[in-house]
Parts: C-alpha cells; sequence; structure tokens
C-alpha cells in the first residue's frame, strides 16, 4: 500500500501527537505537546473526539492487512 492509499493522515498525526499528554498528563497539554505542534495553550485539555478515533482504527487496520498481506501472502491464497 502506497501513502497514495491512505486516507488524509491528520487525524493520524494528530492522535499521535495527543498521545503524550492523554497518557501522562491526563489529557492536560504540556510544554512537549506544544513544541511537537506548534500550537495549543499550555494548561488546556487535548480534545480527541470518536470520528478521529475511528478513522485512525481504519487507517491501522488498513496497513496491518497489508503489511500480514505484504508477509504471508500464502494466507490469502489458501483459504481456510
Amino acid at each position: 500500500m502506497s501513502n497514495a492509499n491512505l486516507p488524509n493522515n491528520t487525524n493520524l498525526s494528530h492522535l499521535s501527537n495527543a498521545r503524550h499528554p492523554i497518557t501522562h498528563n491526563l489529557g492536560v497539554v504540556d510544554r512537549k505537546y506544544i513544541d511537537k505542534v506548534r500550537s495549543g495553550e499550555l494548561g488546556t485539555e487535548v480534545r480527541v473526539d470518536k470520528a478521529e478515533i475511528l478513522q485512525t482504527a481504519q487507517i491501522v487496520y488498513s496497513v496491518l492487512s497489508e503489511f500480514h498481506g505484504r508477509l504471508f501472502p500464502a494466507a490469502y491464497l489458501c483459504p481456510p
């Protein structure tokens, strides 16, 4: 799968960057987050909505499926 086949990965990038404050700071923006994304206000909450999470899950599933298919091509040729 090439990058051309992937949906716009803006949400994937946002969730990746938001992971640090969500995981380590209970969702509160810190200096590390601001330095990485070049936006946000110190002490505010990072917001992630359901649609972003679902889109990211779909992208990750597509990438992993493609990766699995390339590693194990016979799995797609022989039905269970």
